[in-house]
């Protein structure tokens, strides 16, 4: 009795300090502070993919457009190549400027998953906890300094995830999600599940609130949407390489790299693992040909051997959900001597793993059904994104854009410790609600 009423006092002390009025404020002012010190501290070049996007950045700033060995190219994404030359254009082909920019990014993801976690849980201490743990979160910290899209694109998935969830039902909020989202799926081409897994979760949850024929309204619009915002992109592949698309045509790749003799579930790091992997697909220059070959490979291979696929899909989990140091290998492989950084590897596992317990924790009550009404569509949407990198391949930075909800429920998960509920009543009564609706007066 006495260790619970101590746990309950440890909460209220927490819960008024959150509750605080200029606590976000705060939160964002520590991330801030974080962040633009470490891209202070670490001068680090980009590697890999990063090193591509950096290159296109500035290939667009320039005017030269993206272009692979002079050729218009859909291979990649063009969306964050092309966010990239936006900023060099404006403030010159500087890293330093994009990784200023990363800062700036990582305050709307804070704030947008506040404003997610108070509309969804109706708690400002689970809103709280969230601005705060994502705030600290170290790995985030460290992929400050890194040029990837997943930053660009976890902005753009929550802000049509909160378009959708407030305003609910009305068309400018769900024509703004479609198009939202739509620029996400530029970014990365699963921007459209995202939406579509998000739409669906609300429109079920609001099915005695909508009706059928303004469900079928709003997908339209939705559509309409998404549409407006990839259009563009489909007509530059046109008009540029004489074939409509509007995703990028690494799909197949991606899906070869899964789905082969040699896969083991992530991307084949040994050379010569690498390849034997390319060549069994001869490469040609025509990107959309060479996609539906590798696509073709792929899912003949899937077909021929089911076994040994369903086998991977344990490996590609782990490989998704399991790790959080891939931003520290990242800047120690851009770092001339970075070797000390390591040393930062153990905390950033650590505190993925605090939140992955908590968050598997709340998905334990939940079916435990003691979820006291907890909202579901952060566990569809961890659901469905394992779903789609078990098709493919797992690899532990595909799970950032993840991680804002999996911090939702961590935060959720201490509110429950020290509340005994996931919702405070005090702010929102369902029943009530239902009640309001019910009768017109909401």
């Amino acid at each position: 009795m006495g260790h619970r009423s101590t746990i309950g006092r440890v909460y209220e002390s927490i819960d008024r300090i959150v509750n605080l009025r200029y606590f976000l404020p705060i939160c964002l002012g520590v991330a801030f502070v974080l962040r633009v010190a470490w891209i202070l501290c670490v001068h680090n070049h980009q590697v890999s993919d990063f090193t591509l996007y950096a290159h296109w950045g500035k290939e667009i700033a320039s005017g030269r457009g993206f272009t692979i060995a002079g050729h218009p190219t859909a291979y990649y994404p063009i969306g964050y190549p092309a966010y990239l030359g936006l900023l060099f254009h404006i403030f010159g082909p500087s890293e330093f400027a994009a990784k200023a920019a990363n800062v700036l990014l990582y305050l709307g993801i804070i704030a947008l998953a506040f404003a997610l976690a108070k509309e969804l849980f109706h708690s400002r201490f689970v809103a709280g906890i969230t601005a705060a743990l994502l705030a600290i979160n170290p790995n985030h910290i460290a992929y400050t300094s890194v040029l990837l899209s997943e930053t660009l694109f976890t902005v753009l998935a929550l802000a049509g995830a909160l378009l959708l969830i407030r305003w609910k039902g009305i068309a400018w909020a769900v024509l703004a999600a479609g198009i939202v989202f739509g620029a996400a799926n530029i970014v990365r081409p699963l921007g459209t599940i995202v939406m579509f897994t998000v739409f669906a979760v609300v429109m079920w949850n609001a099915r005695r609130l909508i009706s059928g024929k303004r469900v079928t309204v709003l997908l339209l619009l939705l559509v309409l949407g998404h549409g407006l915002a990839v259009l563009p992109y489909g007509i530059r592949n046109y008009m540029a390489m004489h074939r409509f698309s509007v995703v990028s045509l690494n799909t197949g790749m991606n899906l070869l790299f899964g789905n082969n003799p040699y896969a083991n579930g992530t991307y084949p790091n040994d050379h010569a693992v690498y390849a034997k992997v390319m060549a069994l697909v001869p490469q040609t220059r025509d990107e959309f040909a060479y996609n539906s070959a590798l696509t073709r490979y792929a899912v003949g291979y899937v077909a021929r051997h089911p076994l040994r696929t369903i086998k991977l899909w344990p490996r590609k989990l782990v490989y998704l959900y399991a790790f959080e140091v891939d931003a520290i290998h990242r800047n120690v492989d851009g770092l001339t001597n970075g070797k000390k950084l390591r040393l930062l590897m153990p905390v950033t596992q650590g505190y993925y793993m605090l939140l992955m317990v908590g968050c598997l924790g709340t998905v334990y009550l939940c079916l435990r059904r003691r979820g006291g009404g907890i909202p579901v569509l952060g566990f569809w949407l961890l659901i469905v994104w394992a779903l789609i990198h078990m098709i493919v391949l797992g690899s532990s930075r595909y799970h950032y854009p993840m991680v804002p909800w999996i911090t939702m429920y961590a935060a959720a998960m201490l509110r429950y410790i020290g509340g005994g509920s996931f919702l405070d009543s005090r702010v929102y009564d369902y029943s009530a609600a239902r009640r309001l609706h019910g009768s017109g007066q909401a």
